[in-house]
């Protein structure tokens, strides 16, 4: 059986990604409250054992799963790390979750979900989003 930290490639990009990632629905009080605290510690844990892989979405608690994300990696250097969102879902102003598929809703999507994760683009990595 493959380790957890064995990696493959992503296409011709050059990046990999281990063959286990952490989705983050559960730091956005999927099933029960989770503290701030406790939701950067298990982030923090997750990259300690070398799971570099993140998967997140602004439908995690209405974006709330980016955000804590983004604490999370607060000081840490992107590089070390690999962030996936999924595009085509906007968090509305009462925390609702709006659908658009446009290729504006896209865009706008992975700018505030970037925001959100407090992610810039890293230049010489590729951005990765999926729907």
């Amino acid at each position: 059986m493959p380790a957890a930290t064995e990696r493959r490639p992503v296409g011709s990009t050059g990046l990999t990604v281990p063959l286990i990632g952490f989705g983050t629905a559960t730091i956005a009080n999927l099933y029960t409250d989770i503290p701030e605290e406790q939701a950067v510690e298990t982030i923090h844990d997750v990259l300690d054992n070398g799971i570099d892989f993140l998967d997140t979405a602004p439908f995690y608690g209405a974006g709330l799963a980016e955000k804590r994300l983004g604490i999370a990696l607060a000081g840490i250097p992107r590089e070390s790390s690999i962030m996936e969102t999924e595009v085509g879902w906007l968090v509305g102003p009462d925390g609702d979750i709006i659908k658009d598929y446009s290729g504006d809703g896209i865009r706008r999507s992975l700018e505030t979900s970037l925001q959100r994760m407090n992610a810039p683009r890293c230049p010489n990595r590729p951005v990765f989003a999926a729907w």
